[in-house]
């Protein structure tokens, strides 16, 4: 009954406001509306007075009589004020004109956009209904969105403090989180080897950009745009963190975990085939931190690593261009944001042939929530961001004063864009740590399957849409769950966080008098893919997930077990020895293969980057035993990794061998 009635009054007050019906014949078709279901449906049977739909109602009709009433009164007032005056009841006369004044200004001021808003949208049943899904999945499976929660990813008992940040190596496991990409890109495309499901990806995307099923070609570039912002002004001249002064009243940042960055590089280089010189790595309008490079770097030398000065090449950064022409136009032409009609991009990411949308899990201040969209306020040329502020929620910092839904939203033309949004491969959020602000360190998380604990999740989509409702299912939750000082209600702080999705869902919910065309080029933005709201916080599930409906499909990799799809465990652990260990050279792996498949063995050091691949080879099933040569490296200790894809699952096992030469 809830969602029947939500969705009629929702759909009801959108069309009118879409023909352009005024302010006050709105409010007072809704309350008629609103008044006159509550009557139908609680005098027959006076205990549906608490129902869900019925709550829904309540506040409508409430103002709606409200405003009937104060009509009523100041007509009345004014009336018999009018006759006392003929009859010389001065007194009398003057109360009844001070009375119907101030029925006058109830009548002025219930109408108003904010109360019709809040009438109709101010609860969470309402704003937020359950499996109700709007707009046109996109994607290889349409709509699905991969969530891979692994305990084991990140060290509960990081302090994230100078000597210790979440961003040290040490606080995270890369074996962990490579095979946390691996396994959601295969569930993501439905592909059984990791290089077909990236094949599978460039095509569909090419596919969708009209140049055809073709898969990645030599020459082709790629921009990773990772979340680094803090790094514009908490960054020494080295872009080492700098905790001096004022700077050091703030803990590391929670932004892109190095290590995210760098399974996403092995990934592209490794098995995607595509050459590092043509990989750029950056957060635009800011930097990429020295800690981030110095890991990445190590292993991919030519990946490009942008900056926007120029003085950084000695640190081996890429000097980024500004593009010479505009090449986003925000679609409210200056009615909201001013100082933001258009935009010159930079020109390494307008030139991209694809982009990677690499964001953190994060509550804002201004927004509600910043995920991938508003990622990309760092792909902006301007200095500062403020130019855009207008154009979310709270214009200053935990005051929402845009928390309407139908209101123009900046993030829809980011999300639109030929050169942003709409050029993206593939949109990823880090949620490895979860904070509940832009600007703040990790939290550890309350809800189930947190409970205290570091989220430690990836999210991974093609429908960019779909991947941040999900994230913010998972957001607004945790805002009730945690703690309130952290997260002061942030993504539930206004009933419009969520409306750039409902519009980049949606064009009949677009805001009055906007037509989204971000490029200019006199075509308005197709659907951008499909928003919907999980049933509940305990089964998070989508209506693609109970068959009732072609919406979000919430793939599940809980600690390695996949729910909903392929009924298999990850790891799934192959019967693997190694030996003699230690060894002074030459050391060989016996394996039990269950599959046929592709079968990967890497050597990797303590910090989880690869330093050599022993084997990349198609094998059958049956006992392999192979010797491997290292005696080119240094004393130490090392992990092998073995990973063998095929047969619908992919198994791998870890251990740890000793060198000394």
């Amino acid at each position: 009954m809830k969602i029947q009635y939500h969705k009629k009054l929702y759909t009801v007050y959108h069309r009118l406001k879409k023909i352009h019906i005024p302010s006050k014949l709105l409010f007072i078709v809704m309350g008629v509306i609103s008044t006159a279901w509550f009557l139908i449906r609680v005098i027959p049977k006076p205990q549906r007075a608490g129902y869900p739909c019925m709550r829904t109602a309540f506040p409508v009709m409430t103002g709606f009589l409200i405003w009937v009433g104060s009509v009523t009164g100041a007509f009345v007032a004014f009336k018999l004020s009018g006759k006392y005056f003929k009859t010389a009841k001065i007194r009398a006369g003057f109360a009844f004109v001070l009375a119907g004044i101030g029925f006058s200004i109830m009548v002025l001021m219930q109408p108003t956009i904010r109360t019709r808003a809040a009438s109709l949208l101010s609860t969470a049943e309402i704003v937020h209904p359950a499996n109700e899904p709007l707009g046109t999945a996109w994607g290889i499976n349409p709509g699905r969105v991969v969530w891979d929660w692994n305990q084991g990813a990140t060290d509960e008992n990081c302090p994230n403090t100078e000597a210790d940040p979440f961003y040290a190596p040490d606080n995270w496991d890369q074996a962990v989180i490579d095979e946390m990409i691996t396994t959601s890109i295969l569930q993501l495309t439905s592909e059984d080897a990791i290089g077909d499901a990236w094949d599978a990806l460039f095509k569909s995307f090419n596919n969708n950009k009209g140049v055809g099923e073709v898969g990645y070609t030599a020459g082709q570039t790629i921009f990773i745009k990772i979340n680094e912002g803090t790094s514009s002004w908490l960054a020494t001249d080295d872009l080492e963190r700098d905790y001096t002064s004022w700077k050091g009243n703030y803990d590391p940042v929670c932004e892109t975990t190095p290590g995210v960055t760098l399974a996403i590089l092995r990934q592209l280089v490794n098995n995607a085939g595509v050459p590092q010189e043509n990989i750029w790595v950056a957060d635009p309008r800011s930097h990429v931190w020295q800690h981030t490079y110095d890991l990445l770097s190590a292993e991919f030398p030519d990946v490009k690593y942008g900056d926007k000065d120029i003085g950084q090449e000695s640190n081996g950064r890429t000097t980024l261009h500004i593009n010479s022409s505009a090449t986003i136009y925000f679609s409210d032409w200056g009615d909201e944001m001013p100082s933001a009609v258009s935009e010159n991009n930079w020109k390494e990411v307008v030139e991209a042939d694809y982009l990677i949308n690499l964001a953190a899990l994060k509550a804002h201040a201004r927004a509600g929530i910043t995920l991938t969209a508003k990622n990309h306020f760092g792909s902006t040329t301007k200095p500062g961001a403020e130019h855009m502020h207008p154009g979310l929620v709270a214009i200053e910092n935990d005051i929402p004063t845009r928390n309407e839904y139908g209101m123009y939203r900046v993030q829809v033309d980011l999300m639109g864009s030929y050169v942003l949004g709409r050029n993206t491969l593939l949109f990823l959020v880090d949620g490895l740590w979860g904070s509940p602000e832009a600007v703040d360190g990790p939290v550890k998380w309350q809800m189930a399957p947190f409970n205290n604990d570091y989220p430690n999740s990836i999210f991974i989509s093609q429908d960019q849409v779909a991947l941040e409702s999900v994230c913010f299912d998972f957001l607004r939750t945790e805002a009730v769950t945690g703690s309130v000082d952290d997260w002061k209600n942030r993504p539930i702080m206004a009933q419009g966080v969520d409306d750039y999705l409902h519009q980049a869902a949606d064009h009949t919910l677009w805001a009055d008098g906007i037509t989204y065309d971000p490029d200019d080029f006199g075509d308005s933005i197709p659907s951008l893919g499909i928003h919907e709201h999980w049933n509940n916080a305990t089964d998070k599930e989508y209506s693609g997930n109970l068959g009732t409906g072609s919406g979000i499909y919430l793939a599940k990799i809980l600690n390695g077990v996949i729910s909903g799809l392929r009924d298999y465990s990850i790891p799934n652990p192959l019967l693997v020895s190694a030996y003699p260990n230690p060894t002074s050279g030459h050391f060989t792996i016996s394996a039990e293969l269950e599959d046929s498949g592709i079968l990967n063995i890497d050597l990797l050091d303590m910090s989880g980057r690869v330093v050599k691949n022993l084997e990349k080879s198609r094998q059958v099933t049956g006992t392999i035993r192979r010797e491997y040569n290292i005696s080119d490296l240094e004393s130490g200790s090392y992990i092998y990794r073995i990973t063998l894809s095929g047969n619908m699952r992919v198994q791998h096992a870890t251990g740890k061998i000793e060198l000394l030469n």
